[in-house]
């Protein structure tokens, strides 16, 4: 019975005890799994973080080498073009026979027109000088035919090729040239 005294007299100690350290058991382990839950979304967070900073540096060195391509491009098919039409202008000024083109008034005037739009709608760039007013033609020559034509082939090729070169450099970049497997997300950090 003396056990049995002692029981009763520890057991709301034993049992203060029991839910003291419940309470801190689970006290302590949502803590601690809280904080482990809080440290790994950070974790992750930093991880994205530096994957992001992985990507747009890859992305910078992709731009970057894709924009000297393309200019390498465009400066190749600009010689290229410059000497075929320089090849050009030399073949209409040696084969000029003399004849010469008499224009009509109305003639001129479209031709008048349309120079004088051509020449308004100009505007020099900041490093460059402006270019040659388009001729006011009356009287024209097969040469001068010849040259204006081929001019005006070269105008149009160099703003095609300019254009192309635009069109080429964002498709490229927007191509799988970019990217590893073809996809928008696995960036191939060596430029092409």
């Amino acid at each position: 019975m003396l056990w049995f005294n002692a029981l009763r007299l520890l057991l709301p100690w034993l049992l203060g005890a029991l839910v003291l350290g419940v309470g801190y058991y689970k006290a302590n382990h949502w803590c601690n799994s809280a904080c482990v839950s809080q440290t790994n979304r950070a974790d992750a967070a930093e991880a994205t973080l530096e994957a992001v900073k992985k990507r747009e540096a890859a992305l910078a060195v992709l731009w970057a080498a894709q924009v000297d391509k393309t200019e390498q491009a465009a400066r190749t098919a600009e010689v290229k073009r410059n000497a075929t039409f320089t090849e050009l202008s030399d073949r209409a000024r040696r084969t000029a026979t003399g004849a010469v083109l008499r224009l009509g008034v109305a003639t001129v005037g479209v031709l008048n027109d349309a120079s004088t739009v051509a020449n308004s709608a100009r505007t020099p760039p900041v490093d460059q000088k402006p270019p040659d007013a388009v001729p006011r033609p009356q009287e024209v020559t097969d040469a001068q035919l010849t040259l204006l034509f081929v001019d005006a082939a070269k105008a149009y090729a160099d703003a095609f090729g300019k254009w192309r070169s635009c069109v080429d450099f964002y498709e490229a970049l927007q191509s799988g040239q970019m990217y590893n497997d073809g996809e928008r997300g696995a960036i191939n950090a060596t430029p092409p």
